[in-house]
C-alpha cells in the first residue's frame, strides 16, 4: 500500500488487467452510478494462527458425513454473484495405500440440508513420497437466483473416497483460508 502526501491518506493498486492497464481499489467500491458493480458483502474464515501444524483434523471416509473445512455467511440479493475462494492443506500418513482420492465440495448451506454447487476429486499420495502433503486451492462463482434478500451460508467439505483408507491416516493440517465476496 502506498501512502499519499498529507495525513496518512492511502490508496491501493490491485494490479494489472489483461490489457495492461492499471486498475485501482476504486473498482471494487460501492457506487450509485448505473452499470457499476457493488460490493455487497464479504466474509472469511482463517485458522488462528494460520500456518501448518495449527490443526490436525481427521478427514472423514463417509461421503454422507464429510469433514467440514470452513464455513462463511453473508447477505445476498437476487442476481448477486458470490465469488468463493480458498485453500486448505491435507496430509496422508498411510504407508500402505498408493494414493487416496479426496472429494472436495462446496455446499450452499450445509451438507445435510444444502445444495452441492462445486465438486472436484483429487488424489493425495502415500506418506513419505512427494504429494503426501497437498495444498488444495479452489474457486467458484455462485449466481443467486432467489427472489428475496437472504443470508447465504457456504460450507467447504472434504472426505476420502476409498473404503480401504484408515480414517485416521488422512487429515487437515493447516493453513486454511476461505473467503466469500458478494457482488451485485
Amino acid at each position: 500500500m502506498a501512502k499519499g502526501k498529507g495525513k496518512g491518506k492511502a490508496h491501493t493498486t490491485t494490479g494489472q488487467t489483461t490489457t495492461g492497464q492499471a486498475t485501482t481499489g476504486q473498482t471494487t467500491t460501492s457506487s450509485p452510478r448505473p452499470g457499476r458493480l457493488r460490493l455487497r458483502g464479504f466474509d472469511f474464515f482463517v485458522l488462528d494462527p494460520n500456518k501448518e501444524g495449527t490443526q490436525e483434523v481427521v478427514i472423514s471416509g463417509d461421503e454422507e458425513n464429510p469433514t467440514t473445512v470452513a464455513t462463511v455467511k453473508l447477505n445476498v440479493n437476487q442476481g448477486d454473484k458470490v465469488w468463493l475462494n480458498g485453500v486448505f492443506h491435507v496430509d496422508n500418513d498411510d504407508l500402505l495405500i498408493p494414493e487416496t482420492d479426496l472429494n472436495v465440495r462446496i455446499f450452499r448451506g450445509t451438507p445435510a440440508n444444502g445444495e452441492e454447487i462445486y465438486k472436484v476429486v483429487l488424489e493425495v499420495g502415500p506418506s513419505g513420497v512427494p504429494g503426501d502433503k497437498l495444498a488444495i486451492p479452489f474457486s467458484h462463482v455462485d449466481v443467486i437466483q432467489d427472489d428475496d434478500t437472504t443470508l447465504a451460508r457456504y460450507t467447504v467439505t472434504v472426505n476420502t473416497e476409498s473404503d480401504e483408507i484408515n480414517s485416521t491416516d488422512v487429515h487437515l493440517i493447516g493453513p486454511t483460508t476461505f473467503t466469500a465476496l458478494s457482488i451485485g
